[in-house]
């Protein structure tokens, strides 16, 4: 009986600090500095189709719009800080939906361990609507053009590749964590999650 009541409380207590995943697919693991660093991505096209089974029948400039406003409304990645296998800090990469006319339209969510926001990143140096970690660039030929120029349904993108991301929020990870965040690219009275 002891045992049931203490499972029973273990996965309770775990419950309350789990973020969320569903729909995430991990992509990466790194160290940086003594902590490690697991990143899962929300793949756009994916999400889309689901909320839009008749996605592929619409036309182009109806297609970039669902991508434009999926992404300003929804978390493109998520990068956790462990260490000793304890949950430090989640990093969300999601779209600003106030940020409209303007290329690097992402903002960075600092969660602490219980997934409550601690800080809001308002100038994040990202940007884009194709990334290499969509299904359709995990194909050999979809893997050549990342990181290039192309068209997409009638427009020239870019496929920006997931290195970039990942040197600019390991600099924005290490800058909260050593408390180094500029107040001038910190967004002022954040109040959603």
């Amino acid at each position: 009986m002891r045992i049931t009541s203490l499972l029973i409380l273990i996965f309770i207590v775990s419950g309350i600090h789990a973020q969320n995943l569903t729909g995430f697919e991990l992509v990466d693991k790194f160290k940086s500095n003594n902590l490690k660093v697991k990143v899962y991505f929300k793949d756009p096209l994916k999400e889309i189709i689901k909320q839009h089974p008749q996605f592929d029948k619409k036309d182009n400039k109806a297609k970039h719009a669902i991508l434009s406003d999926y992404l300003h409304n929804n978390t493109l990645y998520l990068f956790q800080t462990y260490q000793k296998k304890q949950l430090l800090k989640s990093y969300k990469l999601k779209g600003n939906p106030e940020k409209k006319k303007t290329k690097y339209f992402f903002k960075l969510e600092i969660l602490n361990a219980e997934n409550k926001l601690d800080k809001v990143i308002n100038k994040v140096n990202i940007g884009g609507s194709f990334f290499e970690h969509m299904m359709i660039f995990q194909t050999p030929q979809g893997k050549e053009v990342v990181g290039k120029g192309i068209k997409m349904w009638g427009y020239f993108v870019m496929i920006h590749p997931y290195k970039n991301i990942k040197i600019s929020m390991s600099e924005l990870i290490k800058m909260d964590l050593d408390n180094s965040v500029p107040d001038d690219i910190l967004l002022k009275n954040e109040v959603d999650s």
